[in-house]
């Protein structure tokens, strides 16, 4: 959708694809959505998870394409580094590669653009973490790592895959609860 509008933002936002997940978007409480989305009320359908997100938007103006949850994340609060951690992905692109996106790689750039919340900066990086291999949990660990250095309690091999990590990504910090799923995992 962006590269065909000439990379202009036309308000679109492809939230999911998924054979695994369905992701309902929109601005309202918890308690409205069965309604608006009436396949929620149906009997014959099933789940096995819900990941829901109620609280509006505090630093940006409510719109459709900002509402959570995205298409793997939802939290509460801010990613305070967003805009660092948006131009090291950026900086990285030349020197990204995984088996499983072959040639087509530079397609997926870039990774975040301008006009998006800082939730779907997130997403859209672990996502592209996710497909480029990574399991859902060492990806997540990757972009949100715990406090590591200076551990004394932390067992030496965690340590070590903290310490390797870094030297891939900076963490995305600042958000006080993080809810995540794959359709598989929560």
């Amino acid at each position: 959708i962006y590269a065909e509008n000439d990379n202009k933002d036309i308000g679109a936002y492809c939230v999911s694809l998924s054979a695994r997940t369905i992701v309902y978007k929109g601005m309202f409480l918890a308690y409205q959505v069965g309604a608006y989305y009436r396949d929620l009320s149906d009997p014959r359908f099933e789940t096995a998870l819900i990941l829901v997100h109620q609280r509006f938007s505090t630093n940006t103006f409510p719109s459709w394409k900002l509402a959570h949850p995205y298409r793997m994340v939802a939290h509460n609060g801010e990613i305070n580094t967003v805009r660092g951690n948006n131009n090291w992905m950026a900086a990285r692109q030349a020197s990204v590669d995984s088996e499983l996106f072959g040639n087509n790689i530079s397609k997926l750039w870039p990774i975040s653009y301008e006009g998006q919340s800082d939730t779907a900066c997130f997403d859209n990086a672990l996502e592209f973490l996710f497909q480029g291999g990574y399991s859902l949990s060492h990806a997540m660990m990757m972009l949100i790592p715990e406090a590591w250095a200076g551990n004394k309690l932390m067992d030496q091999d965690r340590k070590a895959f903290y310490e390797y990590h870094a030297a891939l990504m900076e963490p995305w910090d600042g958000p006080a609860a993080v809810v995540f799923t794959d359709g598989r995992q929560i």
